[in-house]
């Protein structure tokens, strides 16, 4: 029999069969041996291999492919997991030991009790031209003990400071947020470090990590692909263990006991992964086991666990990563024993709703408009200004959500910052990048000098990124880098930048629908799912038309006829289109009033929806002649609304263009 590729931790700490984590490592090896040290915080959930990543980088292969000089280099690893015993006392003991062991000849060195002989190592190892890079797994068990209090983290901090000395560490969240208390927290050591997020294996990766070990021991798994995603999801340990399974069921013959091999394998560890669940994680676990329904305050939630790997999309839903860990913790009376079924993504439109606010307050005064959908607008406005989460603005052209965004900069915490908007439609696919994140000089053909980006330019403020469903697919990667990390890189630059930057995005795409297509990434789409605001079109707030016309008209006079064909046409151009139309009728009219013949044909001609109501309701019409009557009136408001394109128009009404075209020319409908 072939022995088992995947068994235990052997074959993902094999140098070469480290799927997935290639970029990682890359970055983390590039600051390490950068100039000037530079010390990393390597942040993810249960499970996504931390330790594994960790003990990698540990690796005489992996410092002389990425390293200059590696003989240079001491690499001590940390593995602190269950250490919550330790004092300051015991730390400086490992730590000596493990430093003696990686110094190996090329130093001499004694017992380490104490603070005074750690420095007095790491001066001895700099005297003589070595570099200590310190690699500390768990490092929330040293943040989180009270034995280890601010002149522990300052003593690091003073190292780091004097020495050639950097650090790595492993932990499941942001440094400062798992310290005991904020004395801790507000120590600067946690200022030298950058931030690399880990989380799920990619679909490449997974792929590979399931084909190549088993088919060079001579069991191919590439047929069982789809019951080990089932099984272990793209959570490489849980890959692993779901591989090495299969392979033993498979060599036996009995590849439909694999279910059953990893369920047992696996239950401690899903015992574990439900301990450390908190209470909302768990009440989302439960509802995504019973196909229910998120509510919308959970988005963000689902949001999180998404990018740890803990959820999956699967076609038009999400489902919990392990088929397996479902029947576990039904079995285990957990949650509800219902059959799992994917979950339905929410969809913007059932994004978190609120009140209106009360007609006698009107916090943004130059935004005009009091209509219900408006005051609703302006109560989710109210609470996007008091965070510092990312907005998704969404809403038809002309509704006006730049002037949103720029309201929601001046009234928040960083109104005294830049507030830098962009179109990226505007922008070239091949000069997005550089657009957004800068440029090096010598970058490519045209770059003559450093160029900083929009993203350093909004420093300290907020970035408004119009239209983000026209960025390129490498650029929504870049994005998707910086709204997690906090970081940028110019182009052509080996060196992060971070930056300090409040997003508000805005489109009048169907995301969700670009998601399902391919051309807009998944793990971007909810990244940006955090506040979401959707503008009414100017249709669904027509008692705010006559504010509009008063305050667009500055004083001007229009009759009362005019004034009545406003709020009945459809003005799928929304609010531009408005401004444009009475622009037009001012200059038509000169100095006399604006009439009804200044207005453009199509407001004085073209039926609407709701005149059609009006006509059709009471008078002595037949069902053919009545819905002859309004099918006219759709098709030309649909016309309307999609700017006369015959594609969108057929594509909205759900007919080939031939049939619209039969559809015109009956009821005598132009298209241009």
């Amino acid at each position: 029999m072939s022995r088992n590729p995947y068994l235990n931790r052997s074959m993902i700490r094999a140098v070469e069969q480290f799927y997935g984590r290639q970029r990682e490592i890359e970055r983390l090896m590039a600051r390490l041996g950068s100039q000037a040290p530079q010390s990393v915080s390597l942040v993810g959930q249960r499970r996504v291999g931390k330790s594994s990543l960790l003990w990698h980088i540990a690796q005489p292969e992996i410092h002389a492919r990425y390293l200059e000089n590696p003989d240079t280099y001491v690499f001590v690893l940390l593995d602190l997991q269950g250490q919550q015993h330790l004092d300051q006392a015991g730390f400086c003991r490992v730590w000596g030991r493990q430093l003696k062991k990686a110094v190996g000849g090329r130093l001499e060195v004694g017992a380490i009790g104490d603070f005074a002989a750690v420095e007095e190592l790491v001066a001895r190892l700099d005297e003589t031209g070595l570099r200590l890079v310190c690699l500390l797994d768990e490092f929330e068990a040293v943040t989180g003990n009270p034995a280890f209090g601010p002149e522990f983290f300052g003593f690091l901090r003073a190292l780091a400071n004097k020495y050639p000395i950097s650090f790595v560490t492993a932990s499941r969240a942001e440094l400062r947020g798992l310290c005991r208390d904020r004395a801790i927290a507000e120590s600067p050591f946690f200022n030298i470090f950058s931030r690399v997020q880990l989380g799920p294996l990619d679909e490449a990766a997974v792929r590979k990590l399931i084909a190549e070990p088993s088919a060079a021991a001579g069991v191919p798994l590439e047929e069982h692909r789809d019951e080990i995603l089932a099984l272990g999801g793209h959570l490489p340990f849980f890959v692993q263990m779901a591989c090495a399974e299969l392979f033993e069921a498979a060599q036996a013959g009995q590849p439909q006991q694999a279910e059953r091999y990893f369920a047992q394998e696996a239950a401690n560890h899903f015992d574990y992964l439900w301990e450390h669940f908190n209470e909302d994680q768990r009440q989302l676990v439960g509802l995504l086991a019973g196909g229910a329904s998120v509510a919308p305050e959970q988005v963000h939630l689902l949001q999180d666990m998404l990018a740890d790997g803990y959820i999956l999309e699967e076609g038009a839903g999400v489902r919990l990563f392990s088929t397996a860990f479902v029947s576990f913790l039904q079995r285990h009376q957990l949650i509800a024993a219902v059959e799992a079924a994917p979950l339905q993504r929410p969809r913007p439109e059932e994004g978190a709703t609120v009140a209106p606010l009360p007609p006698d307050r009107d916090p943004f005064p130059h935004i005009i408009g009091h209509s219900e959908p408006m005051r609703r607008v302006y109560a989710l406005m109210e609470r996007a200004a008091a965070t510092d989460a990312t907005v998704l603005l969404l809403g038809e052209t002309g509704t006006g959500k730049e002037l949103l965004a720029q309201t929601i900069h001046q009234h928040s915490q960083r109104c005294d910052g830049p507030f830098v908007a962009v179109n990226c439609g505007a922008i070239a696919e091949q000069l997005q990048d550089s657009e957004l994140f800068g440029h090096k000089k010598g970058a490519f053909t045209d770059a003559a000098m450093d160029r900083a980006g929009l993203f350093e330019a909004a420093d300290g403020g907020t970035l408004f990124l119009d239209e983000i469903g026209e960025t390129a697919p490498g650029t929504q990667v870049k994005l998707l880098r910086a709204l997690q990390e906090g970081e940028i890189r110019r182009l052509g630059d080996d060196r992060p930048r971070r930056v300090d930057v409040r997003l508000i995005c805005a489109t009048n795409r169907r995301l969700e629908d670009e998601v399902a297509q391919g051309r807009f990434r998944a793990d971007l789409y909810y990244r940006l799912y955090v506040l979401v605001l959707t503008l009414p079109p100017l249709r669904q707030r027509r008692s705010d038309i006559p504010l509009l016309v008063e305050h667009f008209l500055a004083g001007r006079d229009i009759d009362d006829q005019a004034l009545d064909y406003l709020p009945s046409y459809t003005w799928p151009g929304n609010i531009r289109e408005l401004e444009n139309q009475l622009i037009s009728a001012a200059a038509l009219a000169g100095d006399a009033p604006i009439g009804v013949d200044h207005l453009w044909p199509r407001l004085r001609q073209a039926p609407t929806l709701q005149a059609a109501d009006e006509n059709l309701v009471g008078q002595d019409l037949d069902l053919r002649e009545a819905r002859e009557r309004f099918e006219r009136v759709f098709i030309q408001d649909k016309l309307e609304r999609n700017n006369r394109d015959l594609e969108a128009t057929s594509q909205a009404l759900g007919l080939s263009r031939s049939r619209l075209y039969a559809l015109l020319n009956r009821y005598g409908l132009k298209a241009e």
